[in-house]
């Protein structure tokens, strides 16, 4: 019961090179795709790790405003340099009697455009 190669549908060995090469291509390919997914993990992974995300995504239970010490505490800034923040033009925060409080999505906001002054009332 010998098959011929015609008859296993193998005309000849350019056959088997061009199947070999089609591997070759499709474990590269798949090479490249790990690759990029764990260079987009990694980056996801700084991104969670930055806390830009959670600023984001405010819980109900989260306050909508923090203090100035607060504020500096998650940013990871001197309470010097926050009180300095709070007092320029534009920056979300605002003061109810002697206390001064942030506006949590504001500050978010104020970040996301670079810390320039065009901020929308939230």
């Amino acid at each position: 019961m010998g098959m011929t190669k015609q008859k296993m549908g193998i005309e000849s060995s350019r056959d088997l090179t061009g199947s070999t090469e089609i591997i070759n291509l499709y474990g590269e390919s798949i090479s490249a795709l790990q690759q990029s997914a764990a260079a987009l993990q990694a980056a996801y992974a700084k991104y969670l790790d930055s806390g830009i995300s959670q600023a984001q995504n405010v819980s109900p239970s989260t306050p909508m405003t923090l203090t100035v010490e607060e504020m500096a505490k998650e940013l990871h800034i001197s309470k010097t340099t926050a009180y300095a923040l709070v007092k320029q033009d534009g920056f979300p925060a605002f003061s109810i009697g002697r206390k001064v409080l942030v506006n949590r999505r504001g500050l978010q906001q104020w970040m996301d455009n670079g810390g320039t002054k065009n901020v929308k009332a939230c």
